[in-house]
């Protein structure tokens, strides 16, 4: 007869995968502490790792197997037959579940992917040429790029440039949108960090600072703007108010684009 004892011996472990549709159960013998004198028919010899697996691959059958064991002792065949007991009462229990419980979506993109033939524009707006760093704001979408060296206003109600903010150089390294204005780093002979009146489409700042390079990123948070002016790793902290910098922050060198969120700046680095 199987000891109750025992059960402290035994360990096991029921994993149900809805979307594989498969029982495990993985069941572990500890070896049983040497006593003075060995139960009848065990020779001091017992199995410690058995597995049971029950597999639902399909409803309409199902398998059950065990590895042989090296020892059939009385405790250890009492042992698998608890295992057994325990895996088909499981097993018994899930089968009976409904077929509408089971409809779980399985994950992968085929849920969410389209032929990319049937992506079709809703509009082609001619900007320039080459068309670079885009940002998009609550009314607007601007394009900065080159020939001319300009940013460009986008209505999109319209999809028509509305405005042609014309600047000294590329604009590189980002754009960035806060306070009233559009902040767009420079690069080339005068790099520089320009500021744009997002209302009157003109310049009304240049911040003679120049961009870490032409692939960084510029970020604005709630009373700054942030960007990193050199490889060596410094990052710049503009007033808004008086268009200079406020502050000069070293980090690791090799970081260049920073994000603002949720109260703080992070910043990618190498």
């Amino acid at each position: 007869m199987f000891d109750p004892a025992d059960l402290k011996d035994f360990l096991s472990l029921v994993q149900y995968h809805p979307s594989q549709r498969l029982i495990f159960c993985l069941t572990q013998f500890k070896p049983f502490k040497q006593a003075s004198a060995t139960r009848a028919g065990d020779h001091g010899r017992h199995p410690e790792v058995h597995e049971l697996r029950a597999s639902h691959s399909d409803w309409g059958s199902q398998a059950l197997t065990m590895p042989a064991m090296t020892h059939r002792s009385s405790n250890s065949l009492n042992f698998s037959r608890f295992a057994i007991a325990l895996l088909a009462s499981a097993t018994i229990a899930l089968a009976q579940t409904s077929s509408s419980e089971w409809n779980v979506p399985k994950p992968g993109i085929k849920e969410v992917q389209l032929p990319f033939a049937s992506l079709k524009p809703s509009a082609t707006i001619k900007v320039g040429g080459t068309a670079d760093w885009v940002l998009i704001t609550d009314d607007a979408v601007w394009v900065a790029g080159t020939k001319p060296y300009a940013v460009q206003r986008i209505d999109p109600t319209t999809n028509r440039i509305v405005a042609a903010v014309h600047v000294s150089g590329e604009a590189c390294s980002g754009l960035a949108s806060g306070f009233g204005s559009i902040w767009v780093p420079l690069c080339g002979d005068k790099p520089a960090l320009v500021r744009v009146d997002d209302e009157r489409n003109g310049i009304i700042a240049t911040v003679p600072i120049p961009p870490a390079g032409p692939e960084g990123g510029i970020a604005a948070s709630t009373d700054s703007v942030w960007m990193v002016t050199d490889k060596n790793g410094t990052l710049n902290r503009i007033d808004p108010s008086t268009n200079r910098v406020r502050q000069r922050i070293s980090i690791p060198p090799g970081s260049y684009n920073p994000i603002f969120s949720n109260g703080i700046v992070w910043i990618t680095g190498v």
